[in-house]
């Protein structure tokens, strides 16, 4: 395993304790390892949005909830596009 996978572990497992081993957003408890309920690392505000990886910045979500919240975000930034383009 390497460094960054090892830190990013570390990272995920410690935002996850910080958050009583629930999701940030549906709450539910994370599973074990392979799970659909597997702790992922969300950026709380997006990287290409002007978020940054600083710890303040992330969260541990569920990979639903992170997917998903991914899928409104990009959704509602092409409709923004498409609004701005028409104009």
């Amino acid at each position: 395993m390497g460094r960054r996978n090892k830190r990013n572990k570390r990272i995920r497992h410690e935002l996850a304790k910080q958050q009583g081993f629930r999701c940030c957003y549906c709450k539910r408890v994370f599973g074990a390892k392979g799970t659909p309920l597997a702790a992922t690392i969300e950026h709380r505000q997006a990287k290409m949005d002007g978020g940054s990886g600083k710890r303040e910045n992330l969260a541990a979500a569920c990979h639903h909830c992170n997917h998903m919240r991914g899928a409104q975000m990009n959704t509602a930034r092409q409709r923004r596009k498409a609004k701005t383009a028409a104009a």
